[in-house]
């Protein structure tokens, strides 16, 4: 079971210009590392202030469409936009935890059924470690 965190990226707390925005953030995450945004794993968002984050949300995925698929549904995009009604201010934010099949190769696992244990206790351990810096985190799954 292998993992790596890669961003946090940035989105705009105003996407009312359309969906290029969308475009931009999947175009930032792909320059970064290929294949990313079908890879399959965990996410966080979380709002940037200065140098550090402080955690809201986390998220898996184990779809065929990977995290594009996943992290912008409407309903996480509910879940986001519902805490920066409450927080004014810094930037929202998106780390992707992707899931890895090799430390040899460091290719992304499509590994949807035999990979979902490693991922959902990834999931919870981040929701834990969210919990532990944020009493005010939102997600209300696994926190007991």
């Amino acid at each position: 079971m292998l993992f790596d965190s890669v961003g946090p990226f940035n989105f705009p707390r105003n996407r009312s210009a359309g969906e290029r925005w969308r475009v931009d953030f999947w175009s930032e995450v792909e320059a970064t590392w290929e294949g990313l945004s079908n890879a399959i794993g965990c996410y966080a968002f979380g709002i940037e202030y200065g140098s550090s984050v402080k955690p809201w949300y986390v998220g898996m995925t184990v779809a065929a469409g990977g995290f594009k698929a996943e992290v912008f549904q409407l309903h996480k995009l509910e879940h986001y936009d519902s805490i920066l009604d409450e927080k004014k201010r810094g930037t929202p934010v998106i780390a992707l935890f992707p899931f890895i099949k090799s430390e040899s190769n460091w290719d992304f696992s499509k590994a949807t059924v035999s990979g979902k244990p490693a991922i959902s206790w990834l999931e919870k351990t981040l929701i834990a470690m969210a919990h532990a810096k944020n009493p005010d985190f939102k997600n209300s799954r696994d926190t007991k």
